[in-house]
């Protein structure tokens, strides 16, 4: 894992991250001097906090296996107590208040197929008076139909709309 001077916290955190998560993954891909700069970093951090912790005397004498096993050991002490410290912290905060958030209007119901007819009707009876109507106005007015005719149907009526005719010679 590569680790560079503007990140290097970055790359430090993440292969704690990676030895902590999955131990099998970062003895295969974490090579030894990033493993023993990480730990050491890691000491520092729980040095900070007030844990006592210290980097094993012959660190490179250890095996990987063995550096990794004391590494996930000391970095669930310091991500611990880091989640204890940082708790009374946030219960101290007082929360802020979220804004009141206006009631969305729910769309009201068809109603019952009667009230449908009878709405539906007078607005089409509305829009065909309408002379020299635009395209929105036509399409609103066949919409207007196709929905009486649902309603009539609902009701048990013939529909609005005549079916279409063909005109079938039979001679």
């Amino acid at each position: 894992m590569k680790t560079s001077s503007n990140n290097s916290e970055f790359a430090n955190n993440a292969v704690m991250l990676n030895i902590v998560n999955n131990p099998e993954a970062a003895y295969k891909y974490v090579n030894r001097p990033n493993l023993i700069a990480s730990f050491e970093e890691l000491v520092l951090n729980c040095v900070k906090i007030g844990l006592k912790v210290s980097l094993p005397d012959d660190a490179e004498k250890l095996s990987k296996r063995a550096l990794i096993d004391s590494y996930r050991g000391i970095a669930n002490q310091y991500l611990a107590a880091i989640n204890n410290i940082e708790e009374p912290v946030q219960e101290e905060e007082e929360p802020e208040e979220a804004p009141a958030v206006e009631a969305v209007a729910k769309p009201k119901k068809r109603g019952n197929a009667q009230e449908r007819l009878e709405r539906y009707s007078a607005e089409l009876a509305e829009k065909e008076t309408i002379e020299n109507p635009s395209k929105e106005i036509r399409l609103r007015i066949a919409s207007l139909k196709r929905k009486i005719a649902r309603a009539n149907k609902a009701l048990g009526l013939n529909g609005y709309l005549e079916p279409k005719t063909t005109n079938i010679s039979l001679a």
